[in-house]
C-alpha cells in the first residue's frame, strides 16, 4: 500500500510541471530548428496558387529581351554616346518596340512582322475612361444596367455617354503598368499534358501592376506571399491575362463584349476583363473601360505622296488605334538632343524621352533629327537569308506636333516622324524586321507639316 502511495505522489508531482521548459534559450532553439526545416520547403514549394505569368511559363515563352538585356539600355548606357553619331549610311536599327496597351508600357523585341497595318502585336488595346453627362457606377452590374438605360435612350443627346482615352499624363501610374506577350512554344505545348488547357496554342498577353490587399494584414500577408513566391525584393501585383487573337462572336456574347463604333474606328469594348483594382490604383474616377480594335473595321490611310492600293498593286495601309500612320521612327541622337534642352519641369509623368516617345524603330548612327528630312528609306539584312529588305514611305508629318510653329516642339513634342510600310511583292503582304538592320536613305525632301 506505501508503495502504490508514493507511485500516486510521484506521478500528482510530474504532472503538475510543465510538460517542455520555458527558458528562453530553449525556446530560440525550437524556432530556429523549425525555420530550418521549413524555410526551404516555402522556397522551393511555396504554400500559394501561381500566377497567370507563372502558368503560362508550362506552355509558352515570353517575347523580348529581359530588362538587363535591353538593347534600348544599353545603348543608352554607352559611355560614348555620340562615338556613332554622324556617319551618313551607317545607321541601323538598335531596338524595335510595340505598344500593345495603349498608353501602357511598351513590349521590346528583337524581331516582329510588319504587316499594312505596322508591327505585329502594335496597339491593339486602349484604356479608356466613360464620360457622361449623369453618374454611371463603377460596378459591373449597375454599370451594365446604366449602359441599357443610355441604350434606350440613345436618341436623346443629354443621355448619350462618350469613351474617352486616358493618358500618362491624366494618369501617371499608367508608366507603371507593364505588359508582357507570351507565344507559344510548340515543345512545351507536346509536352505537356494537361488536356483540360485548350487554349494553350494562342498568344496572351499580361497585364501587370502593383497592388496591395487594403487592411494591414491582408496587405501583409500579400507582401509574404510574393517574397516566398518570386523573392525577397519582390513587391505584390495583380496580373489580368487576355488573348491577343480577336474573340470569336460566340465568345462575345457568352462574356458580355460589346462593339462601340466610333467615327474613326470600330473597337471591341472588353472593360469587364479588368479588375476594379486597376481603376483604383490609377486613380480613374469614372467606369474604366478596354477596348480592342476590330481587325476587319480598321481605317485606310491615304497619303498623298504613296498610290492607292489598288492602283499600285500593294496593300493598302490601315490603322487601329496609332496615330495617323501605322510606324513610329526616331532616333536615339535626336532623344539625346531633346533630352539636353529639357526642363525637369517639360517631363512628362517622369517619363524618359525614349518612354515619352513611343516609337516603335529607334535607330543609332544618325546626327540630332537627320530623321526628320527622309522622304523613303529600306531597312536591309545583314548577312541574313531569311530576311528581305523592307521599304518605308515616310510621311512629313512629326508626332503629335507642327514644328515650323508650334513654339513647344523644340523641346517637347518633336519625337520622330511616321511611316508607312511599302509591300513591292503583290502576293505577300506582310514581311519581318529586326534589330541590327542597316537604314539606307532612298529619298530626301523638306520637312512640311500634314494633317491627316
Amino acid at each position: 500500500m506505501d508503495a502504490l502511495i508514493n507511485v500516486h505522489n510521484t506521478t500528482a508531482q510530474e504532472a503538475g510541471r510543465p510538460a517542455l521548459p520555458t527558458d528562453p534559450g530553449s525556446i530560440f532553439v525550437l524556432v530556429t530548428t523549425l525555420l530550418v526545416f521549413f524555410g526551404p520547403l516555402f522556397v522551393l514549394f511555396p504554400p500559394f496558387p501561381p500566377s497567370k505569368s507563372d502558368a503560362l511559363t508550362e506552355t509558352h515563352n515570353k517575347l523580348g529581351p529581359e530588362p538587363a538585356r535591353s538593347n534600348l539600355t544599353r545603348e543608352n548606357n554607352k559611355k560614348n554616346k555620340n562615338a556613332k553619331e554622324g556617319g551618313q549610311g551607317s545607321s541601323s536599327i538598335s531596338s524595335l518596340f510595340v505598344y500593345p496597351v495603349e498608353p501602357c508600357r511598351g513590349v521590346e523585341l528583337a524581331r516582329a512582322k510588319l504587316t499594312p497595318a505596322g508591327l505585329e502585336f502594335d496597339h491593339l488595346f486602349h484604356l479608356a475612361q466613360l464620360r457622361s453627362p449623369f453618374p454611371v457606377s463603377t460596378t459591373s452590374a449597375s454599370a451594365a444596367a446604366d449602359d441599357a438605360e443610355t441604350d434606350a435612350d440613345a436618341s436623346s443627346p443629354a443621355r448619350r455617354h462618350t469613351w474617352e482615352a486616358i493618358t500618362p499624363r491624366q494618369f501617371p501610374l499608367l508608366a507603371t503598368v507593364e505588359v508582357e506577350l507570351w507565344r507559344p512554344d510548340l515543345a512545351k505545348i507536346k509536352g505537356f499534358r494537361d488536356v483540360t488547357a485548350g487554349s494553350s496554342n494562342e498568344v496572351f498577353l499580361i497585364l501587370r501592376f502593383p497592388w496591395r490587399a487594403e487592411g494591414v494584414w491582408r496587405g501583409l500577408w500579400d507582401v509574404f506571399a510574393a517574397k516566398c513566391s518570386r523573392g525577397w525584393r519582390a513587391q505584390p501585383v495583380v496580373e489580368v491575362m487576355l488573348p491577343v487573337a480577336c474573340p470569336r462572336p460566340g465568345e462575345i456574347a457568352e462574356k458580355g463584349y460589346a462593339f462601340e463604333e466610333k467615327s474613326k474606328v470600330v473597337a471591341l469594348n472588353m472593360g469587364c476583363e479588368l479588375p476594379e483594382e486597376l481603376r483604383l490604383y490609377l486613380g480613374v474616377s469614372n467606369k474604366l473601360a478596354l477596348f480592342r480594335v476590330d481587325p476587319v473595321g480598321l481605317r485606310e490611310v491615304y497619303d498623298t505622296s504613296v498610290p492607292r492600293g489598288e492602283d499600285s498593286g500593294r496593300a493598302q495601309p490601315v490603322l487601329g488605334f496609332q496615330d495617323p500612320y501605322p510606324v513610329h521612327v526616331t532616333s536615339l541622337a535626336s532623344l539625346r538632343d531633346l533630352e539636353s534642352k529639357q526642363t525637369k519641369k517639360e517631363s512628362k509623368a517622369g517619363l524618359s524621352l525614349t518612354e515619352q516617345s513611343r516609337a516603335n524603330i529607334f535607330v543609332s548612327g544618325l546626327s540630332p533629327c537627320d530623321e526628320h528630312g527622309w522622304k523613303k528609306i529600306k531597312a536591309k539584312p545583314e548577312g541574313s537569308q531569311e530576311l528581305h529588305e523592307v521599304a518605308f514611305q515616310v510621311s512629313s508629318r512629326t508626332h503629335r506636333s507642327e514644328p515650323d510653329s508650334n513654339s513647344g516642339a523644340p523641346t517637347t513634342d518633336n519625337l520622330g516622324v511616321q511611316m508607312l510600310p511599302l509591300f513591292e511583292n503583290v502576293d505577300s503582304h506582310e514581311n519581318f524586321i529586326e534589330v541590327s538592320m542597316s537604314i539606307e536613305v532612298l529619298d530626301q525632301d523638306e520637312h512640311v507639316y500634314k494633317r491627316q
